[in-house]
């Protein structure tokens, strides 16, 4: 081996592990032990918004919520310690205001002699895979209301079946729309024949004065209940 060809060797090596960094498509960001930027890669551009010339001597925190820096503090604080730290999911802020979903991926940076000098950082942007989890947990939510309210149906209308009284009828009616609704109380009314008023077949957890009141509520009759009646 020549003189040369070490150095040589070492050039493209680092040439190499550049175009690494530059053809990534995650968010590559190195910092000092103090959070300034030292390495800002093109994807990390196009995630942040921020231009290299913009990112580089920058403190870190301008990409982090401010809700957060707590978080960058005890970060730093493990750094310094030679702690690892493993990879973990965060929020991020862009250049416009905008919060990201993020999962980082950190690494030590150390010297020649071995010291700890910073950490690099990889973030991918994982907004777009929360959102689709958040959507599956709500059709997940709103398809286990719905089998629970089927569930609900189908034994109002067995229980309603087995009833033989008007009267214990509307009490499992007036049970099944409470449950149904998660109301407090609830009221069964009927038109009358000549359709001018409303009679009050049974209620449930009405005040007396106001069931009283509900009795028979005749067309144009105001809706405010009698002084006396919560």
């Amino acid at each position: 081996m020549t003189e040369d060809e070490p150095r040589v060797l070492a050039e493209e090596i680092r040439s190499r592990y550049a175009a690494i960094v530059e053809s990534s498509h995650d968010a590559i960001i190195a910092k000092n032990l103090d959070g300034v930027i030292s390495a800002w890669n093109v994807a990390a551009e196009r995630m942040f918004g921020y231009a290299e010339r913009e990112a580089i001597g920058q403190p870190i925190t301008m990409i982090i919520p401010p809700n957060l820096h707590e978080e960058e503090r005890e970060i730093q604080r493990r750094l310094r310690a030679g702690e690892r730290i493993d990879h973990y999911e965060t929020v991020r802020l862009t250049k416009a205001g905008e919060r990201i979903d993020v999962a980082l991926t950190i690494s030590l940076l150390r010297d020649s002699a071995g010291r700890i000098i910073g950490c690099s950082k990889i973030a991918r942007d994982i907004t777009k895979a929360k959102q689709a989890e958040a959507a599956l947990r709500q059709s997940e939510q709103r398809l286990a209301r719905e089998v629970a309210g089927a569930k609900t149906l189908q034994s109002i209308s067995t229980r309603l079946i087995s009833e033989s009284t008007p009267e214990s009828l509307y009490a499992q009616i007036l049970g099944a729309a409470m449950e149904l609704m998660a109301s407090d109380c609830a009221s069964v009314q009927i038109l009358a024949a000549g359709q001018a008023s409303l009679k009050l077949l049974a209620w449930r957890n009405f005040h007396p004065d106001s069931a009283a009141f509900w009795q028979g509520v005749e067309v144009g009759a105001g809706s405010d209940v009698r002084p006396g009646t919560p």
